[in-house]
């Protein structure tokens, strides 16, 4: 059984992803759903499990590193384990408001909140 220790929220927004090893050029994919820790994205190929990566989604930047990669029908599920020290200091909000409803831009906010204070 999956464990999850952040709450999720959907997205179909799209993303770039970049390894950060100087010899990958940026994939598009599709940001499946975000949390505090982490972003689970689509893509058309698969990235190496442990790659550092950069993502670009809604005008913001994130690094993080990948953790699984998962076929799914044409593409590859992507789960990226998103460096906290830098989500803190990114323009998260942006990303959460072009994701997320009212409702739930609160309780994301307070999980934030939550996580600055850990």
């Amino acid at each position: 059984m999956e464990r999850r220790y952040d709450d999720r929220f959907n997205s179909g927004l799209p993303v770039q992803v970049t390894g950060l090893d100087n010899t990958s050029a940026p994939i598009s994919g599709i940001l499946l759903d975000i949390s505090v820790s982490g972003i689970s994205t689509l893509l058309p190929i698969p990235m190496p499990t442990g790659s550092v990566v950069q993502l670009t989604l809604a005008g913001t930047v994130l690094y993080g590193h990948i953790i699984y990669v998962t076929p799914q029908e044409l593409a590859f599920r992507t789960g990226v384990a998103v460096e906290r020290v830098l989500v803190q200091s990114s323009d998260l909000a942006h990303i959460l408001e072009s994701v997320l409803d009212g409702d739930q831009l609160s309780a994301c906010r307070q999980l934030l909140a939550d996580a600055s204070r850990a």
